[in-house]
């Protein structure tokens, strides 16, 4: 080996020093967390670099080596491409099933002991449009619901959803309501918007009456959207070359989806918004002490780009020919009785997730249950606020139902809920629109 190969692996060795998922957190990134995406990224790039060094003195020879690296990543790279072609939608037709929205699909979902049922198991329908529920056609709609996960309720049973008690609900009051759920997990505002240009115009008649959307809390982390926001659609087409290749891959590659999935759980876990199956309830360790004054100046910007997406949600429905609802939501992480708000403590890990910490981090600020509370109030505000500026139906269902959840036996983690919460949302749902919504 000679003194210049020396000196390239003994810069190699100083630069994975520098170039590393940790200390690149510990001293380059401002917020403490690296996305998924980079961490990856560097991962990958350390590996490379370490495999160069491991290999360069075993054969002592830098130039073998390097065609030798070349060599295998091209075989490597390749393999890719064949899988790709194989198992991605390049030679399909536009589909549902291509925006990666579950359809045509029963899922026997094994419960492990979330919370107490009769069976060890619940079964989850999507139909050919992806929807849950039971309907007639889809220009037979009534209410159609759209949010993530809390609305989706994908660990709910068949006929058990909100969805489902509300419908019930009207049934027994002697009105065929069909109440159709278009939940999607992890989809924030962002996601809702671009349902309308790329999901809905692939079902044919859609025309609820009604459009109900249950949000707030999925846009509390987001400035942008997230993997689950992201259909790619081909609308966005026809700008230049490179981006019209981008754009297909998203929407072609099962790779990317892979990829794209494995990033939205990642996050999902990460925010503490994903279905936390060890979810260990207790509230030894929580607080009535906020850690933060100014709400409004953490919060920045987000509430009113947050509030620009509800008009646009807004708009959407009624171009559709339908009425727009808005609904609050609130979770468990904090508990009001009164004047008196308790809420989960920034430093015990009471939810299980890949990275504790950044639950409890807002733009680089420590919080707790208690601030969530508040700043959770500050989104929910501009969603009624929203709803009200476009003439649409404001369902505060966050300051009506705060006090009446038991947060007990209503959720099986911090924000989903069992079925005995999911039958007091429906109730209280049909109480709100029986009264309101006359002529279903």
């Amino acid at each position: 080996m000679t003194k210049f190969e020396q000196i390239i692996i003994a810069m190699l060795i100083m630069i994975l020093f520098i170039i590393n998922p940790f200390s690149w957190i510990l001293y380059f990134d401002q917020d403490g967390y690296l996305g998924p995406a980079n961490f990856v990224i560097i991962l990958l790039f350390d590996f490379l670099f370490i495999l160069l060094i491991v290999l360069s003195f075993y054969y002592k020879d830098m130039k073998f080596v390097l065609k030798l690296l070349s060599f295998n990543l091209f075989g490597v790279l390749v393999c890719c491409l064949i899988i790709d072609a194989i198992f991605g939608s390049w030679f399909s037709r536009e589909s549902i099933r291509e925006l990666w929205i579950p359809s045509n699909q029963v899922y026997k979902i094994d419960l492990k002991n979330i919370y107490p049922y009769e069976k060890d198991y619940i079964i989850n329908k999507r139909d050919k449009y992806g929807f849950r529920g039971h309907y007639r056609s889809p220009n037979t709609i009534n209410i159609l619901t759209i949010g993530g996960s809390t609305t989706a309720q994908l660990y709910i049973n068949e006929g058990e959803t909100w969805q489902d008690i509300l419908a019930d609900q009207f049934r027994q009051n002697g009105q065929n309501v069909q109440v159709v759920n278009a939940g999607v997990d992890g989809q924030s505002t962002f996601g809702h918007i671009n349902n309308f240009y790329e999901w809905f115009p692939l079902i044919p008649n859609l025309k609820p009456q009604y459009i109900l959307y249950y949000i707030g809390i999925n846009d509390y982390f987001r400035d942008d959207g997230n993997s689950y926001d992201d259909l790619s659609s081909n609308r966005r087409l026809g700008k230049n070359i490179i981006h019209d290749i981008k754009q297909k891959i998203k929407r072609k590659s099962i790779i990317y989806n892979l990829f794209r999935t494995f990033r939205g759980l990642y996050l999902a876990s990460a925010y503490g918004l994903t279905h936390d199956l060890d979810y260990k309830f207790t509230m030894n360790d929580w607080t009535d002490e906020p850690l933060i004054t100014n709400y409004d100046t953490l919060l920045g910007n987000k509430l009113n780009t947050y509030k620009i997406r509800v008009l646009k949600l807004c708009e959407q429905a009624r171009e559709y020919g339908s009425q727009p609802i808005f609904m609050t939501q609130t979770t468990r992480r904090y508990y009001k009785q009164g004047t008196y708000i308790t809420g989960e403590t920034q430093s015990v890990g009471i939810h299980t997730s890949i990275d504790r910490g950044i639950k409890y981090m807002y733009n680089g600020v420590q919080y707790n249950g208690v601030d969530f509370y508040y700043m959770l109030k500050l989104i929910n505000e501009k969603t009624i606020e929203a709803a009200k500026e476009c003439g649409a139906l404001a369902i505060d269902l966050s300051t009506d139902l705060q006090e009446e959840f038991n947060i007990w036996d209503d959720y099986y983690d911090a924000v989903h809920n069992t079925p005995k919460g999911t039958k007091r949302i429906g109730v209280y749902l049909f109480n709100k629109l029986n009264g309101l919504i006359k002529q279903l």
